[in-house]
């Protein structure tokens, strides 16, 4: 069987490149747009970082070794409990000022206490990055992240990854510094980035900062195909969701093979029966501008015969499963 082609994009964005050069342009996005824009930072530095629910502790105090005989973690209220002097609100503080209550508290029994708060580990500012990531999952954040900065700890785009990012945010978090629409029960604040000036650089004021329990959302692209008779086949995202034309559908895939029988090409389509429908092209009267060009939509395959080749449901079979699964779903549907 022959190698997978790579999912493409259009233009600048297209990640038919090599992955060498998908992840330079990633890199020189992410350093155009690295500095968050003013007023657009909401989290506080990593010196000013607050204690939240479920945050693991390391609290040591000259003469309470029982403080320091494990860690402590922040209870769902926001609060710790304490050996020997009991409840202590955690969640809002920073480590400094944790410690300042802890001391005078544990100053009614211990002379000049010099107590110490450590963070061992993070679980109240979780933020979800999902979708067309290479690592999606769960991060917790220590002071400020960006958007772009949460895509990059993610491992970057995944190749077929669409056009554009959802934020979405708790409506008690506030609104976001971007256009953002409430959902339909009101309780989530959602915005869409578009992916392109967010990692270029062009569009700063996009890279704004993340918060705790923001979901990060990339959908995957609607694709098409393109096989047969072609320098690269392969599966192509739409631009925006846009359809694409048989022009730039064959431009990604690198144009007409030799022995391509250009003039008999076909749109294979599903119908409503769930079976497959074919359309007539002439791809060489529409690359001379002597015909209409062509939409090609989500889930269409363009195929292109080879001249003098095997029967053409032959050679639409053998190109579908030479460029994996995607594709050979118009097989299943003869």
């Amino acid at each position: 069987m022959d190698e997978v082609p790579a999912v493409s994009q259009w233009g600048e964005m297209s990640v038919l490149m090599p992955l060498r050069r998908w992840k330079l342009s990633f890199l020189i996005g992410l350093l155009l747009i690295g500095a968050p824009t003013p007023g657009a930072l909401q989290a506080q530095t990593p010196g000013e970082y607050r204690l939240g629910p479920d945050d693991l502790l390391a609290i040591t105090a000259v003469g309470s070794p029982e403080l320091a005989s494990r860690p402590w973690r922040v209870d769902p209220t926001g609060g710790l409990r304490l050996p020997l002097i009991g409840a202590v609100p955690a969640s809002g503080r920073t480590p400094e000022e944790l410690e300042t209550a802890i001391a005078e508290k544990l100053g009614r029994y211990v002379l000049s206490p010099k107590v110490s708060v450590a963070v061992e580990e993070i679980g109240s500012r979780p933020v979800s990055v999902l979708g067309a990531v290479r690592s999606p999952g769960l991060q917790q954040l220590r002071g400020n992240r960006t958007v772009a900065e949460a895509l990059s700890a993610a491992g970057g785009l995944a190749p077929d990854a669409g056009a554009a990012l959802l934020l979405t945010r708790p409506r008690e978090n506030g609104e976001p510094p971007i256009p953002a629409e409430l959902d339909a029960g009101g309780k989530f604040y959602v915005a869409r980035l578009p992916l392109a000036p967010l990692l270029d650089g062009s569009a700063p004021e996009l890279n704004i900062a993340v918060a705790p329990h923001d979901v990060l959302s990339v959908p995957r692209a609607e694709l098409f195909y393109v096989i047969g008779a072609v320098e690269r086949a392969g599966a192509f995202p739409l631009r925006d969701g846009r359809p694409a034309t048989i022009t730039e559908a064959l431009a990604l895939a690198g144009g007409l093979a030799q022995h391509a029988d250009s003039r008999r090409a076909r749109i294979l389509s599903r119908d409503g029966a769930g079976g497959r429908t074919e359309t007539i092209v002439d791809c060489k009267a529409i690359l001379a501008g002597e015909g209409p060009d062509r939409p090609l939509s989500s889930d269409q395959v363009l195929f292109v015969p080879h001249h003098g080749g095997k029967a053409i449901a032959s050679q639409i079979g053998r190109a579908a499963l030479s460029i994996g699964t995607g594709a050979a779903i118009w097989v299943a549907a003869r």
